[in-house]
């Protein structure tokens, strides 16, 4: 099963859980985009749609924020028509914020569990028109057995 989604919007990376008065909670910001993106997902999945519960492999995840006011036209021109992509290398980082705000969005709705992510391919996060986010995921079918001897 293959299955791409768009959630339009800026990404918005995960906090950790705050701690006030001896009591932890969730800021009202992070709760409502988990609404939000879970709202987008489910009005984009096809009709019929079961929840995966075996292994995933995230064949493309990409985060599109949008310009800075520092980019020139040149440089929205040039992503405009396709000839660069603007790289994103500030916060928030990739690997960690991010892809935890949007799997804890995406859990219970799109899979069971976001551990039953097993690889992810073409993860990037670039300046565009728009904030947006589009993944592209599968199912693996395949069992991959590594043997590793220790010495």
């Amino acid at each position: 099963m293959k299955l791409n989604l768009t959630i339009k919007g800026t990404p918005f990376p995960k906090q950790s859980v705050r701690h006030c008065k001896g009591n932890f909670y969730k800021p009202k910001k992070i709760k409502d985009n988990e609404l939000n993106v879970k709202a987008q997902v489910l009005n984009q999945l096809p009709k019929g749609f079961d929840m995966i519960t075996e292994p995933i492999r995230v064949n493309k995840l990409i985060y599109v924020f949008p310009y800075l006011k520092s980019h020139n036209a040149r440089q929205r021109n040039a992503v405009m028509t396709k000839r660069i992509e603007l790289r994103k290398f500030t916060k928030p980082d990739l690997t960690d914020n991010l892809n935890k705000g949007l799997f804890d969005s995406l859990e219970g709705i799109v899979f069971k569990n976001d551990s039953q992510i097993a690889e992810i391919q073409n993860l990037k996060k670039i300046y565009g028109i728009e904030g947006k986010t589009f993944i592209e995921l599968e199912t693996v079918n395949e069992v991959i057995i590594l043997h590793q001897k220790l010495v």
